[in-house]
C-alpha cells in the first residue's frame, strides 16, 4: 500500500496519490514498504505497511498514534521539523526541541533502553532521552538506517542507537545499543548531515569532511 491509491496493486508507471485538496505537502520520506510526508503546519501523514491505511491519512487520528481516551497522546500537538524512516522504524524532531521514535523495536533502534515490554511488536510514539538534547540544543540532522538511528544535535554531537552488528552506530563492541550513544571518533568536527545506510552511518562535518563506518553489504554477504 505504499503508493498510497488504497489498493496493493503495483505500478510501473508513477500514480496520483489522492490527499485532500487543502493539504500542502512540504516533505516526503520512503520507508521499505510505507510512505510519510509533512504538511506544512508540521503535521504528518502515512499510508503503507505498519500505518492504518493504504490511503493518506493523517498519523495522529489513527491507532498507529495511539489512543488518546487511554492517554496516548503520542506526537499529537508536536510540530515537525525533521522526518526520518527505516525499514520498519521512524524517528522525528520537532519544532519543541523534542525528538519521538516508534515503530518495531527487535534491535532497540527505538532509543527508548532494553525494556522487554517495547521489545516485540509495533510501539506507538514515545518521546527519546538525550544528554543535552533540549530546545536550544535541537535535533539538526537525523536518519533511519535498516535498523539503527543516529541524530546531530546543533552543538556538533552526534549519537547513534541500535543494532551495531557491522560497527554501524560507530561502538566499538559489536551488540546492540538501546539508549543514544555518543560518537566520539570525528576529531572534535562538528556533524551537519547524516545519512544511514542498512548497516551504514555517513556524517558530513562542518569542515565538509565525511566520516563513513558500518558496512556496505553486511557480512552475511562478504
Amino acid at each position: 500500500g505504499q503508493l498510497g491509491t488504497g489498493d496493493e496493486s503495483k505500478s510501473p508507471e508513477p500514480v496520483l496519490c489522492k490527499i485532500d485538496r487543502d493539504v500542502r505537502l512540504c516533505k516526503v520520506v520512503c520507508g521499505s514498504y510505507y510512505t510519510l510526508v509533512v504538511d506544512d503546519k508540521g503535521e504528518l501523514w502515512s499510508w503503507g505497511r505498519y500505518q492504518a491505511s493504504n490511503w493518506p491519512t493523517k498519523f495522529t487520528n489513527t491507532w498507529a498514534n495511539g489512543y488518546e481516551k487511554r492517554g496516548d497522546k503520542g506526537i499529537k500537538g508536536e510540530k515537525i521539523v525533521l522526518l526520518a524512516g527505516g525499514e520498519s522504524h521512524v524517528a522525528c524532531a520537532m519544532e519543541s526541541g523534542k525528538l519521538f521514535s516508534w515503530g518495531y523495536n527487535e534491535q532497540w533502534q527505538l532509543g527508548w533502553g532494553q525494556h522487554e515490554t517495547d521489545h516485540q511488536g509495533q510501539q506507538k510514539p514515545r518521546e527519546i532521552k538525550i544528554s543535552n538534547l533540549s530546545s536550544e540544543n535541537p535535533v539538526t540532522a537525523l536518519n533511519c538506517g535498516g535498523l539503527h538511528t543516529a541524530v546531530a544535535l546543533k552543538n556538533g554531537n552526534v549519537f547513534a542507537w541500535g543494532s551495531n552488528s557491522e560497527g554501524q552506530i560507530g561502538h566499538v563492541l559489536r551488540k546492540c545499543f538501546g539508549e543514544p550513544q555518543e560518537i566520539s571518533s570525528m576529531e572534535h568536527e562538528p556533524c551537519v548531515s547524516i545519512s544511514c545506510g542498512r548497516y551504514s552511518t555517513l556524517c558530513v562535518t562542518d569542515a565538509h569532511c565525511a566520516y563513513f563506518w558500518g558496512s556496505l553489504t553486511g557480512s552475511a554477504n562478504q
